[in-house]
């Protein structure tokens, strides 16, 4: 079984630029999480890297090309022009699904899976999500007249979250692709001068790819009479996974790190001791990223926040502690990692504070009053 990743890289360019004039970003989160997907794959499995000759390039400059022991394919150079990267951000992925051949296994960048899957069903996802979500309740009303009309669509299964698809059945694969496919193509055409892109701050509303890509996938399966197999199940106060032995997906926690700079460092430096312990092949790699030393941890609150709560950001709430007295600790929920708490550290909605024996604090949480907490 192949596993593949997908790295389509036109969303990512602005529009106003010429593509050869911009450099592309990853931040040293999303840099090492993707390296540590590949190099977990890798020691059971053959897994390529499909995107396009710009992707091809950044990787190669990047000096992480070499982890893919499958290759790399720069089959992304023929998604349509007219497809519009901006409201669909992830169609490299379909179209990477489109040239692969069951049994393979697609893994998001920001995906980790720690072992070797055995799928049982004709696909296999990451977990479940809810139609009643808000950035799903809005897809009939919006979305049944690009050809989803006939009662063969079934709007009650619910959608399912695709950072890992394994695929065992070629005719579900194929009825899948093809039907998100035309989708994007046709609200591309119809639909795409009167809407607007994805905004990373505005995770809650109805999106055209999340539906391509989530909802679609249950509707097929329902429609072909197929059962879809689970990995785990989704935490949704975090907008994450809670952390298991099978898999780690960083999804809403992209927000958290990019708006905190302490759980970032302290997720960064777990996953640098992660891969100097288990892959010193990558070494020289990470080296060349300047991220194989580890970062101190030092709260910094910017003035205007001090004595107030933050805010509200991607479907995550962020919080400030204050008064600080003894040991606190914070523990990311993606990973066995923990801060120390200290005056001015903002903590996010998914993470658990573990105040030791006589510890109190003041947590500022947003739209309330501060909340007092002391540990007997």
């Amino acid at each position: 079984m192949i596993y593949y990743h997908s790295f389509w890289t036109k969303p990512l360019l602005r529009p106003d630029a010429q593509p050869d004039a911009q450099e592309l970003f990853v931040w040293d989160f999303e840099a090492l999480t993707w390296l540590l997907s590949v190099l977990e794959i890798r020691r059971h499995s053959e897994i390529r890297l499909i995107t396009d000759s710009r992707g091809a390039a950044f990787a190669r400059k990047a000096g992480f090309d070499w982890a893919y022991n499958g290759g790399v394919s720069t089959d992304l150079d023929r998604v349509p022009s007219n497809l519009d990267a901006q409201i669909f951000w992830a169609a490299g992925k379909l179209f990477a699904h489109q040239v692969m051949r069951p049994p393979c296994v697609c893994v998001d960048l920001d995906a980790v899976l720690w072992r070797p899957l055995q799928p049982a069903s004709p696909v296999t996802v990451l977990h479940r999500e809810d139609r009643n979500w808000p950035w799903y309740k809005a897809d009939e009303t919006q979305f049944k007249r690009f050809g989803f009309e006939q009662p063969c669509w079934d709007w009650t299964v619910d959608p399912v979250n695709a950072a890992m698809v394994a695929f065992s059945d070629s005719r579900l694969k194929e009825l899948y692709v093809e039907t998100a496919i035309g989708f994007m193509e046709r609200y591309s055409r119809e639909a795409g001068g009167c809407v607007s892109g994805r905004a990373e701050s505005d995770a809650l509303s109805s999106d055209p790819m999340v539906f391509a890509e989530q909802r679609l996938l249950p509707m097929c399966a329902a429609q072909l009479n197929e059962s879809i197999g689970l990995l785990t199940e989704a935490y949704l106060p975090g907008v994450c996974i809670q952390r298991n032995p099978d898999c780690m997906h960083l999804w809403g926690s992209k927000v958290a790190y990019r708006v905190c700079r302490d759980a970032r460092v302290a997720f960064v430096n777990h996953l640098i001791a992660i891969i100097n312990s288990r892959f010193p092949e990558a070494r020289s790699t990470i080296e060349g990223w300047k991220l194989d030393q580890q970062e101190p941890i030092s709260p910094v609150v910017p003035e205007a926040n001090k004595g107030s709560a933050i805010w509200k950001e991607g479907g995550l709430t962020f919080s400030l502690l204050r008064h600080v007295r003894g040991a606190v600790w914070i523990r990311d929920p993606n990973a066995d990692v923990r801060r120390q708490a200290a005056e001015g550290s903002m903590v996010w909605s998914a993470e658990v504070i573990e105040p030791e024996p006589g510890a109190s604090f003041e947590l500022l949480v947003a739209g309330t009053q501060p909340l007092e907490f002391r540990q007997m």
